[in-house]
């Protein structure tokens, strides 16, 4: 499989690590918008804009990809 394949964003069952919220769970990407649920905290879910974030190519985290999330700026 070349690396072109894979996705550049993450995409319903990737983690997602936020700068602010840590360890998420991507449940939906609608384009602009990822809707993630928290992993440590109190599971909340939390829809975040795709255009104010900077994302890391994943890594493989217990199975899963993870993708880092930052800042853009």
């Amino acid at each position: 499989m070349e690396e072109d394949e894979e996705p550049k964003r993450p995409q319903r069952g990737d983690f997602v690590r936020h700068f602010a919220f840590g360890l998420c769970e991507v449940l939906q990407d609608t384009g602009d918008r990822l809707k993630l649920r928290d992993l440590h905290g109190q599971g909340r879910i939390r829809e975040i804009a795709v255009d104010m974030l900077e994302i890391s190519p994943p890594t493989e985290q217990n199975g899963k990809r993870t993708f880092k999330l930052s800042r853009k700026g």
